[in-house]
């Protein structure tokens, strides 16, 4: 039976229009799917990124002013430490590959360059030992990591006594008070106390590690520590003292 002439008018306009939804539909949801597969990449490569750390205790990334820090000229030797974390909580996955130049020194065994690896996954530390050469008043050491990502950490050590402290302190006292000069960059100071002194519990900037006490200096400053004395009767009173590394009042 023939159909109807309003009838194929109709199908004829409503075809169109329901390929065309039907595109536009697709075109919608391929562009949700893209979108959502650009995310997911955009978001890996930010995981990415924030899952690599490559810090050291000494050596700083691009610092404004250059890290630098006095070493005892006597000691003929110093180190540092290069890691693969920021803090326990957070480590890289990955292998981190490294090399490091020292100018004005070598490392004792390569000679002024070498190379490392931090195996991935667990906290690991790269140790360098850097032997100055006899004379120099500067060595620089430079770090830099090639993979998974580029990062170079540096510091130059001057090969003087350039900090001080002193004790203030009289017998009787139940504390003294140990002031501290620093003029080179943030670190961590051994203290060397005697057996009947310990330092004020309440200071976070003390931490103890194996039995001694640290220090962590911000830096460039003048600080003071309290000192609680169990033998009131002792005097640890000291006139202002060059130092390098450590401070020790024992």
């Amino acid at each position: 039976m023939k159909q109807s002439a309003p009838d194929t008018f109709f199908r004829r306009r409503l075809l169109p229009a329901a390929v065309l939804s039907g595109v536009i539909l697709f075109i919608s949801f391929a562009g949700i799917t893209a979108a959502r597969y650009m995310a997911q990449h955009q978001k890996a490569g930010i995981a990415s990124a924030q899952d690599f750390y490559f810090t050291s205790d000494l050596l700083k990334e691009n610092p404004p002013e250059g890290a630098f820090y006095y070493m005892d000229p006597e000691a003929g030797s110093f180190q540092v430490n290069v890691y693969n974390y920021a803090d326990s909580q957070r480590t890289t996955s990955a292998d981190i590959r490294y090399t490091y130049t020292i100018v004005n020194g070598t490392d004792g065994s390569s000679g002024s360059e070498g190379s490392g690896l931090l195996q991935g996954g667990v906290e690991n530390t790269g140790l360098i030992t850097v032997y100055p050469i006899q004379g120099s008043s500067d060595v620089t050491v430079t770090v830099t990591a090639s993979s998974p990502y580029k990062k170079t950490l540096t510091a130059t050590f001057k090969m003087t006594l350039g900090n001080q402290y002193l004790v203030e302190d009289h017998a009787g006292d139940t504390a003294a008070v140990l002031i501290i000069t620093c003029t080179d960059s943030a670190r961590d100071i051994p203290l060397l106390l005697p057996g009947h002194v310990i330092p004020d519990a309440t200071d976070d900037r003390v931490v103890t590690a194996d039995g001694s006490y640290i220090f962590k200096s911000p830096g460039s400053g003048v600080y003071s520590l309290v000192l609680l004395k169990l033998t009131p009767s002792a005097d640890l009173s000291r006139d202002s003292t060059l130092f390098a590394g450590q401070i020790n009042l024992q």
